[in-house]
């Protein structure tokens, strides 16, 4: 019988990666001669082994090659600034600053008469120890924050079970994502928080959720039995998304220091998604200011100009008009577009379907 597993002697994130490569199931033609096959593409991928997180991919047509592999170390090494590797160095870092403890509690079971013992698994990080990388991904209302965000942790699973022995089974949740309600304050967002891990655990009704608003009257119960439930669950990161729409007008200062203490406390990497507006009311306190991570302008896009013409022009490939939009007419529209949408992806696909009724 197998008493182990792949991540049997493997510490935690960044302790072991493996490489492999696979060939598409796609051939890929000649741009000058579209008859030609050249072959199919080759993907290699390095996989941290903990944390299944994919580390760096490169595609090229060396199948077995020295070569492919040597690409997808470079890329590994680059300074890349996409929102997929700083997420990475936010988990791993998260995850390196705690430690797993393992211990026993005897449970009396009452009903039957009967002693059992209960095996405890949490994940800790000390007090003492700096806070975990984080980062800010703010921008336009529109501009595809949300999007990313979604297309981000589609790639990444959410919930992990480990089975060191056979007897035990640790959860591990890797992330949350917490979409801020209207006009919301932090007892509903801990609320958001465990409905975030009912439906990460995917049960059908609320169990944490209802953990953190029944059973805990104040704030600081709710934070405490938060703490608790990041533990139990060594969740790698938070992210709170749409922060715009806190209330804070009816949240005082104590209420941010004590979200900031879940991060002081338990070493999980807290980031946010939403206008540069709410991130600097959120972080606008000097000792709030140095826990907002790497900044990720999701707006740069806004600015290429070429770009906007290039998107523009993908949607001219399909009109409704009797008379279709020349070339000249396209410049002259690009420009009103630009200026009436800023370059925002959601607005500009917003106002053609309008132009085109």
């Amino acid at each position: 019988m197998l008493r182990a597993d792949n991540l049997c002697n493997v510490q935690g994130p960044g302790d072991l990666f493996e490489m492999d490569e696979v060939e598409m199931d796609v051939s890929i033609v000649s741009e000058a001669d579209q008859t030609k096959v050249i072959g199919r593409p080759i993907v290699h991928a390095m996989v941290d082994v903990y944390s299944r997180m994919i580390a760096a991919v490169s595609v090229s047509l060396e199948n077995n090659s020295v070569l492919g592999f040597t690409n997808c170390l470079l890329n590994l090494g680059e300074d890349n600034k996409q929102l997929e590797f700083i997420n990475y160095d936010v988990v791993s870092s998260s995850y390196m600053l705690r430690k797993m403890y393992v211990w026993n509690e005897e449970d009396i079971q009452f009903s039957i008469n009967e002693q059992t013992t209960r095996q405890i698994i949490k994940m800790r990080g000390k007090i003492e120890d700096s806070a975990p990388t984080e980062f800010a991904l703010l921008g336009y209302s529109g501009c595809g924050k949300s999007t990313s965000l979604k297309q981000l942790f589609d790639n990444i699973p959410q919930v992990i079970m480990h089975h060191p022995d056979p007897a035990t089974n640790i959860t591990q949740i890797t992330y949350l994502v917490v979409s801020c309600m209207p006009n919301s304050n932090f007892a509903t967002l801990y609320r958001q928080i465990g409905e975030a891990i009912d439906n990460a655990l995917g049960y059908p009704e609320p169990v944490y959720e209802l953990m953190i608003t029944k059973k805990c009257r104040s704030l600081a119960e709710k934070q405490l039995k938060v703490c608790e439930l990041i533990e139990k669950f060594s969740i790698g990161t938070i992210v709170l998304d749409e922060i715009q729409l806190i209330n804070f007008n009816s949240n005082k200062e104590n209420s941010y220091e004590g979200l900031l203490g879940i991060v002081n406390k338990t070493k999980i990497a807290l980031s946010v998604v939403g206008t540069d507006e709410a991130y600097k009311k959120l972080f606008g306190m000097l000792r709030n200011a140095r826990r907002a991570g790497e900044y990720i302008n999701a707006s740069a896009y806004t600015s290429d100009k070429e770009y906007f013409n290039f998107l523009l022009s993908m949607l001219l490939t399909w009109q409704w008009l009797d008379k279709p939009i020349t070339k000249e007419q396209a410049q002259k529209l690009s420009d009103t577009l630009y200026e009436c949408t800023g370059g925002i992806i959601n607005m500009l696909i917003w106002l053609y379907k309008w132009i085109m009724i």
